[in-house]
């Protein structure tokens, strides 16, 4: 009787089989699982970027200013209180090499001082710059009340003046109360001063200056999940960050570059996959179908997608979990464009000439993958319309933008915006 013979060799041959084949199905469902698993508070990195270019947000904040001017007035002892108009208000980043949490902030005002206008008084400091998300808004807010650092330039020759001015009133006895009033000029300055500093934290400034930004749909709904909204002050302008909880990245993106007017929002890649795997876990997008290539909730074929590395590679992956378990990965392409005949702000997307390019798992399911490879290039051609926001909110004014431009790169989508005007 040879070795072939013997019933146990059948049998110990069937078990190793079928524990191989146990092995590779959890294994495919193991990677299955890691692949639509969100991690949540755990999630890190800039899923969405949006760069305003400094002289852009600048302008932006002359734009609110215009709306309603900014006065007020500064209580000094012995003269007339002062009143303050202000005139221009900006930001500069922190620092010229790195990006920052906080900003250079500028004031130039208007100040009437005994019958006298000194025009471009300066008050600057430190501020942080915040953001957060309400309702169906994201808000940009400077946090002129937590300024820090605060000082005053008053112009040239300033000081000289207002001596002149106070001689004046005080006639003859100038001359022989020149240490009066030399000390009377003291205690001005150093009152101004106080007085100037705290209208900093006192004026409504940050009313002028919050943007509020729409939220696409989804999120305008309250279903996307966002993390966290986080603004920081770069050379080439405020950049604001969002993640949500759809996954976790330590891939530092390079900022869009973005002109003089106009506003840059980049769509990274793994953000595009991670919408799509949050909607088929919402039932947004089927996410089970059958071998025909037809959504079916109890087909034995699911789907998650993946970004290639080339500009506008989206990647397909059918997956079968149970026996013979394995992946097939199917690259189409996916192509962006303004649609001009629709109207303003509306961009048209598609998903089309999708085709195998790997197959994973046990033999028998990569063989049967290849035969059905056309049926999913057929299923999954797709067209879908985006209209974007028209308006935004800075301060008390309302912010036309259009879409000008919108390109496809290797690290995901970028839409540029053009601003209009501002009333």
């Amino acid at each position: 009787m040879g070795p072939f013979d013997n019933s146990k060799f059948w049998i110990l041959a069937l078990s190793a089989l079928v524990t191989l084949s146990c092995a590779g199905v959890e294994t495919v469902r193991r990677d299955y699982q890691r692949v639509m698993t969100f991690p949540g508070r755990d999630a890190s990195g800039d899923h969405l970027l949006l760069v305003t270019p400094t002289a852009t947000f600048n302008a932006l904040l002359a734009m609110s200013l215009a709306q309603r001017p900014l006065r007020a007035t500064v209580p000094v002892t012995g003269i007339p209180a002062p009143s303050v108009v202000v005139r221009r208000i900006t930001i500069a980043p922190s620092a010229p090499d790195r990006c920052t949490n906080d900003a250079v902030w500028e004031l130039s005002a208007d100040v009437q001082l005994l019958n006298r206008v000194f025009r471009d008084v300066r008050l600057r400091a430190q501020v942080p710059l915040i953001g957060d998300v309400r309702g169906d808004r994201l808000i940009v807010t400077i946090r002129t009340t937590q300024a820090q650092q605060i000082t005053v330039r008053w112009p040239a020759g300033w000081k000289k003046l207002v001596e002149n001015e106070l001689a004046r009133k005080m006639g003859p006895m100038a001359l022989v109360l020149r240490d009066q009033l030399q000390m009377l000029l003291t205690q001005l300055e150093g009152q101004l001063s106080t007085q100037l500093t705290g209208l900093v934290r006192r004026l409504p400034l940050e009313a002028f200056t919050r943007f509020r930004l729409p939220l696409p749909s989804l999120v305008k709904a309250g279903r996307l999940p966002l993390k966290q909204f986080r603004l920081t002050s770069c050379p080439n302008g405020v950049v604001m960050r969002l993640t949500t909880t759809l996954y976790r990245t330590e891939k530092r993106l390079e900022l869009p570059t973005s002109e003089p007017g106009s506003i840059s929002v980049l769509v990274p890649g793994q953000t595009i996959v991670g919408v799509l795997h949050w909607a088929l876990g919402h039932g947004l997008i089927a996410p089970r179908y059958n071998r025909k290539g037809d959504a079916d909730p109890e087909g034995p074929l699911h789907i998650t997608f993946g970004w290639g590395e080339r500009p506008g590679v989206l990647l397909l992956r059918v997956w079968h979990l149970a026996y013979p378990a394995g992946v097939l990965t199917l690259a189409g392409r996916l192509r962006v464009w303004l649609d001009d005949n629709g109207g303003p702000n509306r961009l048209k997307l598609r998903i089309s000439r999708f085709r195998p390019v790997k197959t994973s798992g046990n033999l028998m399911f990569r063989i049967g993958a290849w035969n059905h490879e056309h049926k999913w290039a057929a299923a999954l051609d797709a067209i879908r319309t985006l209209v974007l926001p028209k308006r935004f909110r800075i301060g008390h004014a309302s912010v036309e933008m259009t879409v000008h431009a919108v390109e496809m790169t290797p690290a995901g989508i970028v839409v540029r915006w053009r601003i209009a005007n501002g009333r």
